[in-house]
């Protein structure tokens, strides 16, 4: 056994107790140390520590890491551990582990030594409500596989389905990750005991663990479905706080007990048009159109060989004849298989909005084992309109804008969803959505007709841009890179010391700041280290500039502070642990704000590990607002391909973020009273929408972002009542937008990750339509 030295006692090699701490610290194979610490009188709060070689130190610590030994000795909630890489450089010399701040050595050695890891990274689950488990399995195991029991028998084994990641202190990793539900037997309203094992058998971290579900919602069980008042109510905001779901290879039966298929159809005569040239694809879609519930309809084919594209001639043709009394036109691509009561819900969507000239409702796709997928599209999106063209497979135009866009010759199903927002009203409040899908259809695949469709469009409203066409798996992908302002962008970054993140987050824009795109702006709050002073001066004298702001972190605050300094009308949030990819993300950000409509952009962000961290954030999550598209890698298409086109999103991450000075001023900034360190961005995006304008997410800009590095994760008792703090506030002060979110959909999940199951029951079916923004609610006070 190697020899260890540590500064404690002899027999305190490992462990330790003293100053009310307990704690471990383990050499592993030479090259890293872990362990844990806590306090027994403060299970609450979470240890920073120093690690140093030779007596300088090279790493500073949060011991906030999950401990399997500690949580079944039921010390706290086991989340202490601690794990550092030691630099392979500095091997042969003496390390110490201590409490920062202090002189609390832990523990003391010279290297080279070897132990047995404390904490061997076997794996985590947690219980997402109902009967959903997420978690990961250690990438060292060789049988990625997985074995969950319920009091005591197994009841589903399955391998990894996605991507988590996992930091290290001073490494990242993208593990084999789960999502899984338990089969529905299990959801009886009894408590149950879960256990989850990986492949050798070993027991996952968090396990085992204790669920209840239900097999119907809170609501549903009280029997008063019509109810709007009293018990009912209160049970149906039960539901969305501890949401169930369904997994979407389990679509057919949420259908079955959820679509019905009679109904109101809708008043109004309705025509409908079937665009394309296969015989077979007819006769699907024509059977489909007989079993239809509304009955006062005509219809006609229009020849097209591709589906998409077809003489508008043709089309003018029938609505002069069959189609003459016909208010509104259905239009669909030829395969395309309505659901029973589909032409009767978008026709009753269409007629009972007055608003609206463009309706149309999810659908379905085929899945690789022949089931079908649902598709959950959101109330309106301009800006995934333009580059994904969403709803073309089936949608309805009310009869006289059709003849319209037919006379100015509009080709294709894209260039005729595209017609109503030619003109500068703004475009949310002339569509209107059907949630739960209306059809069935074939994956959309005719980019080159969205590049041409989108082209003409946006010429037509004067807006100068340039088109790079892709193709999804089930959707065309036309990024639009509108012309911007040839003007610099303020990137404004608030550190307080971590020189080597805010170094490495400097380095990564400095080409930028080279070209004249870029202009610096470091908002420094209470820096005491010498190397970090010592570099803010060196930016000072090569034209940064640097804003010092005193007093406890607020980073509301600084950046306020800050944007008062800029002298450029874009300005740029960026957080000191971001580091850009590329050099196109700035103009590829600044081009989504020539749209006037647009008043903040987001990029996507990724852990080092590659994994995403933010693709936009959704409102709803337990009450509250979270990220969507964790868990999966960069370069993954996301759900419905979301994560390949720009789309609106309810609000976008203040770790990088655009907006324009002028608006931000106007708007009175970030909120630094209310929401000082959280949901300050969730915030101030939902007052842009409030004023009418529209948050959009790009997942063409791309950064990597060491989320909560600099300032830590929000564990310690004051950080968590801040959080909790801000978290009221949010939810006082956006009620109904945190229960509604009109960029998500309502038959979606509102499990802690967006876009990954179906709500259980959905949160309604009625079609939903923008409204205008409130002239009645001021905005916050301007920035003095």
């Amino acid at each position: 056994m190697n020899e260890l030295r540590s500064v404690i006692t002899p027999d305190l090699a490992s462990t330790g107790r003293a100053s009310g701490l307990r704690w471990r610290v383990s050499l592993v194979d030479g090259e890293s140390v872990s362990g844990y610490v806590f306090a027994p009188s403060d299970p609450g709060r979470r240890w920073v520590l120093e690690l140093t070689v030779d007596g300088i130190i090279v790493d500073v610590i949060l011991a906030n890491q999950f401990v399997d030994e500690l949580w079944r000795a039921r010390e706290g909630d086991g989340c202490y551990g601690f794990w550092a890489q030691l630099p392979s450089s500095e091997l042969q010399a003496e390390v110490e582990v201590r409490v920062a701040n202090t002189h609390e050595s832990l523990r003391r050695f010279r290297l080279p030594g070897r132990e047995k890891d404390v904490f061997t990274p076997v794996g985590q689950v947690q219980w997402q409500g109902g009967l959903r488990l997420a978690g990961w399995v250690g990438p060292s195991r060789t049988t990625p596989w997985l074995r969950f029991a319920v009091d005591g028998e197994c009841v589903l084994e399955c391998a990894p389905n996605r991507w988590s990641h996992v930091t290290r202190v001073t490494s990242h990793e993208a593990v084999p990750g789960f999502d899984v539900h338990l089969p529905r037997e299990v959801a009886d309203g009894r408590p149950k005991v879960v256990r989850v094992f990986s492949g050798q058998g070993e027991e996952l971290g968090g396990s085992p663990l204790s669920l209840i579900a239900f097999p119907d919602a809170l609501a549903d069980a009280l029997g008063y479905p019509g109810d709007e008042t009293g018990e009912n109510v209160r049970a149906r905001l039960i539901d969305r706080i501890v949401p169930q779901s369904l997994p979407f290879a389990e679509y057919a039966s949420w259908a079955k007990r959820f679509l019905r298929h009679d109904g109101k159809p809708g008043d109004g005569a309705i025509a409908v048009v079937v665009i394309g040239n296969a015989e077979a694809e007819l006769d699907r879609t024509s059977r489909s159109l007989e079993r239809q519930t509304l009955t006062n309809w005509v219809a006609g084919a229009i020849a097209s060989p591709d589906g998409i594209c077809f003489d508008p001639g043709d089309l003018a043709e029938f609505l002069r004849t069959e189609g003459r009394n016909s208010a509104a036109v259905v239009l669909m691509r030829m395969g395309t298989e309505l659901e029973p009561n589909g032409l009767g819900r978008l026709a009753a969507a269409i007629m009972e909005s007055p608003d609206a000239v463009l309706a149309y409702g999810d659908v379905t796709i085929p899945g690789r084992d022949g089931r079908r997928l649902p598709i959950a599209f959101p109330a309106f999106d301009y800006e995934r309109l333009l580059e994904q063209g969403y709803p073309a497979s089936l949608f309805v135009l009310r009869a006289d804008a059709l003849s319209s866009a037919l006379q100015q010759g509009a080709s294709s199903l894209f260039a005729l969803a595209l017609a109503p927002f030619a003109a500068e009203l703004p475009p949310e409040e002339l569509a209107v959505h059907v949630p739960g899908p209306v059809a069935h259809v074939e994956p959309l695949l005719a980019a080159d007709a969205l590049r041409d469709a989108v082209a003409a469009h946006l010429e037509s409203r004067g807006v100068p841009c340039a088109l790079d066409v892709g193709q999804g798996p089930i959707f065309p992908c036309v990024r639009v890179r509108r012309q911007a302002p040839a003007e610099p962008v303020t990137l404004i970054i608030p550190t307080r010391n971590r020189l080597d993140l805010l170094s490495a987050c400097i380095d990564s824009v400095t080409p930028l700041i080279r070209a004249g795109r870029a202009r610096l702006l470091v908002v420094d709050n209470d820096s005491d280290d010498d190397d970090t002073l010592a570099y803010l001066r060196a930016l000072a004298a090569n034209g940064a500039t640097v804003e010092r702001v005193t007093g406890e972190f607020n980073f509301s605050r600084l950046n306020n502070r800050a944007v008062e300094r800029a002298t450029t009308e874009l300005i740029c949030l960026l957080n000191n642990d971001v580091e850009a990819l590329d050099e196109d993300w700035l103009d590829e950000m600044a081009s989504r704000l020539a749209e006037p409509r647009v008043g903040a952009v987001g990029a996507l962000l990724a852990w080092p590990s590659r994994v995403v961290q933010h693709g936009g954030v959704v409102l709803g999550q337990s009450f509250a607002a979270g990220h969507a598209h964790t868990g999966l890698m960069l370069g993954d298409p996301g759900y419905a391909d979301l994560l390949l086109v720009a789309h609106q999103c309810s609000a976008v991450t203040g770790a990088c973020l655009m907006t324009r000075r002028s608006l931000y001023r106007e708007l009175g900034g970030l909120d630094e009273t209310q929401f000082s360190v959280n949901f300050n961005d969730v915030d101030y995006c939902l007052r842009l929408s409030r004023a009418g304008l529209r948050t959009v997410f790009t997942p063409h800009a791309r950064l990597i972002h060491n989320e909560s590095s600099s300032r830590g994760a929000d564990l310690a008792r004051p950080k968590s009542e801040r959080l909790r703090r801000e978290l009221a506030a949010l939810r006082l002060n956006w009620y109904d937008q945190l229960a509604t979110d009109m960029l998500y959909n309502p038959i979606l999940g509102l499990d802690p990750d967006p876009y990954t199951a179906l709500a259980w029951p959905p949160r309604g079916l009625s079609p939903r339509a923008w409204a205008a923004p409130s002239v009645d609610e001021p905005l916050r006070r301007t920035m003095e």
